[in-house]
């Protein structure tokens, strides 16, 4: 075996033996914790979090915690891996560990390491969603708030920038098509597609001629049997006999 075979595949076991060991570390997922991962030869992310987790108007520290609430990072980056674990005791106060490699850090080193890795786990998970998306709305108006749904990486977050754009005081109606059809546009998970638009269309006012228009979005649901639910219930909530909804969805 030549020399160049031996250190191409002491690269690929060492790369598995990282892989595997981040399985183990993350191996609670099917609790329902687990958020966002994603991967390639040289590098992977992966976040999971509990709780509630509140950051600050920057995102980059956690100021509040729900008691027993965990925030959980794992990055790899080629052949050095961090594992940053935040967790809250029982009356909210945050604790931090970080491991580099199979080493210990620090405290500050931890909060470090979080504040460098927030952006990416802002746009993966819905921590700090709804705050963030309430700031923008307040002080930069509906138009900033749905210019950064399609920057968000999570689904669910998007649906709740979508819901907290809804509650814009003095709402109109040409602004809520606006929100309808970037929801149609940016939500590209069939279950969270149907949730945003169904909650639409039981928010907004039965007045305002949007039936039409939530139809429309709801075209973009893939799964068949979803688009079919969210079709009936768009119908049924706004007004619309059963009938109706039933041909619709058809």
């Amino acid at each position: 075996m030549s020399r160049r075979t031996l250190i191409t595949l002491a690269i690929a076991l060492t790369v598995v033996a990282f892989v595997a060991a981040e399985a183990d570390f993350w191996g609670d997922h099917r609790s329902g914790s687990y958020d966002h991962f994603h991967s390639n030869l040289l590098t992977s992310f992966r976040v999971s979090h509990h709780g509630e987790i509140e950051l600050d108007e920057a995102q980059t520290a956690i100021i509040a915690m729900s008691p027993g609430a965990s925030l959980k990072v794992s990055e790899r980056r080629f052949l050095t891996r961090r594992r940053l674990e935040v967790r809250a005791d029982a009356t909210g106060r945050p604790s931090y560990e970080l491991e580099v490699g199979s080493r210990e850090r620090s405290e500050a080193e931890a909060k470090a390491f979080l504040t460098a890795v927030l952006p990416e786990v802002v746009r993966s998970t819905t921590i700090g969603a709804r705050a963030r998306a309430r700031r923008l709305l307040e002080t930069k108006g509906l138009e900033t708030l749905l210019s950064e749904v399609s920057l968000l990486d999570s689904n669910a977050a998007r649906r709740i920038y979508i819901e907290e754009a809804a509650t814009l005081d003095g709402l109109t109606e040409q602004q809520a098509l606006v929100i309808v059809r970037t929801a149609g546009r940016e939500i590209n998970s069939s279950s969270r597609l149907r949730s945003s638009l169904v909650h639409l269309a039981e928010e907004l006012p039965s007045e305002w001629t949007l039936t039409g228009d939530l139809a429309t979005a709801a075209e973009n649901i893939a799964a068949s049997s979803e688009k079919a639910a969210a079709l009936i219930e768009i119908v049924r909530l706004r007004g619309l006999d059963m009938d109706s909804a039933r041909a619709t969805a058809e």
